[in-house]
């Protein structure tokens, strides 16, 4: 609360809105970080150029969190230091949860456009009564959502009595999304005949191809 009240007295006093985009515009999912960076900067720029908000500018300050959890924490605290009043960010669902536990403690408002787990903007998704960061918002549909549109999509315009799913372990957008369709397909009646897993950076999936392709699904959720 002290970091967010000053921060707002710093930016006020300049006559500025100071604000950080966090986001990973460098690494392996730079493709999702770039562009999301560039339409925040795009709208922001537009803002300013109509005349900012109240009559006072937006000044950016521009974080590359490298897709990693502790880069994008790291940025925020420094990012507090320099007098923000909110933070744009981050892109990628893991690094957003992280930096969603740092700005809930000092009720930082912060807007994630891409970050799609549950965990994002609830304490425990697993907790019908968990509580929520009210200070965290986003732009996008849930993991949940996600899940249960391709397992009724696989039911009602495919067919699909029987599925297998492929999703990397570890990975918060890629088990949410798995979770999410395998509870809707077995409430649709598709039975799951296989589930495979990989790790980040591996490069050879015959192992899990060749179960997947013994089981024959009617479909692969991947």
């Amino acid at each position: 609360d002290t970091a967010a009240s000053d921060s707002s007295e710093a930016s006020s006093d300049g006559g500025e809105i100071v604000i950080a985009l966090i986001s990973n515009t460098t690494g392996d999912y730079a493709q999702y970080g770039q562009p999301v960076r560039d339409g925040a900067m795009l709208y922001i720029n537009q803002l300013n150029a109509n005349g900012g908000i109240n009559g006072k500018q937006v000044k950016v300050l521009e974080y590359d969190d490298k897709g990693d959890g502790v880069e994008a924490v790291n940025a925020y605290n420094l990012a507090c230091d320099n007098g923000i009043t909110a933070v744009f960010g981050a892109t990628l669902t893991g690094p957003t949860i992280a930096l969603a536990d740092a700005t809930y403690e000092d009720n930082m408002p912060q807007v994630t456009a891409s970050a799609t787990a549950a965990g994002v903007t609830m304490i425990d998704p697993d907790d019908a009564n968990s509580e929520i960061r009210t200070n965290v918002f986003r732009a996008c549909f849930i993991d949940p959502y996600q899940g249960e549109k391709m397992a009724t999509y696989a039911s009602e315009k495919l067919g699909a009595k029987t599925a297998a799913v492929f999703y990397q372990t570890g990975n918060d957008y890629s088990e949410g999304l798995m979770n999410a369709f395998v509870e809707k397909a077995k409430a649709l009646g598709i039975e799951i005949v296989d589930s495979e897993a990989f790790a980040e950076g591996d490069k050879d999936f015959k192992a899990q191809m060749t179960n997947i392709a013994s089981k024959n699904p009617d479909v692969v959720f991947c």
